[in-house]
């Protein structure tokens, strides 16, 4: 579901970045569309068994 939600946020925010005509719009549409980009890399990183954190790989290392 989190990938389906990022997905269309990521369409959505490239529609609307090609319809903006305002810097600072375009500016704040590029920073949204950046981190709907990186929430759904995490996710399939995720997803495909990568660890998401560095946290995590501390946490496993003996």
């Amino acid at each position: 579901m989190q990938r389906f939600v990022c997905e269309q946020n990521i369409v959505h925010f490239e529609r609307l970045l090609n319809e903006a005509t305002d810097t600072t719009v375009q500016h704040t549409v590029r920073a949204l569309l950046a981190s709907a980009k990186r929430q759904l890399a995490l996710l399939n990183s995720a997803a495909s068994g990568a660890d998401t954190t560095p946290l995590e790989q501390h946490r496993r290392q003996p």
